[in-house]
């Protein structure tokens, strides 16, 4: 039985940490049709200014996911990967994003764009958040440890 560490990965004795090839791909389960799904290798793509990217650790699936597989969404193009409410690692940093560090652990709800600070964050009622970045999938105000 060998002691040494697995093809392709480097082991650093002082901190017991192993680095691996970055990877090229993702493997997800797309909708390609209602009713139809498949498992695919999409292209990694690098994050855009204030951006994040996240390793996908679990992910949520809601009654949008369950629309979105059966076709059902309003104005759904196909195919399409579901599951929007994730909780991961964060990856890779956009250029001009300075409050997340690689490796932090985050959570993206349902709106992935809540400040966290205004009134009605800090009564967890996120879905109403006061803030003007509340649109489109970011995790400038999700949920970090």
């Amino acid at each position: 039985m060998s002691t040494a560490p697995a093809k392709g990965s480097t082991l650093r004795q002082d901190s017991i940490s192993t680095e691996k090839p970055k990877a090229r791909t993702y493997t997800a389960v797309e909708v390609s049709a209602p009713g139809q799904m498949r498992v695919v290798q999409r292209p990694l793509a690098e994050p855009g200014a204030g951006q994040v990217r996240i390793r996908v650790e679990a992910c949520g699936i809601c009654h949008t996911d369950a629309t979105t597989v059966m076709g059902t969404y309003p104005g759904l193009t196909l195919p399409r990967v579901p599951g929007h409410e994730v909780i991961g690692r964060i990856e890779a940093l956009g250029t001009g994003v300075f409050q997340w560090k690689i490796g932090q652990r985050v959570g993206v709800g349902l709106i992935a764009g809540e400040d966290g600070v205004c009134e009605p964050c800090r009564r967890g009622d996120m879905v109403n958040c006061q803030s003007p970045v509340t649109s489109g999938v970011n995790v400038d105000g999700g949920y970090a440890e």
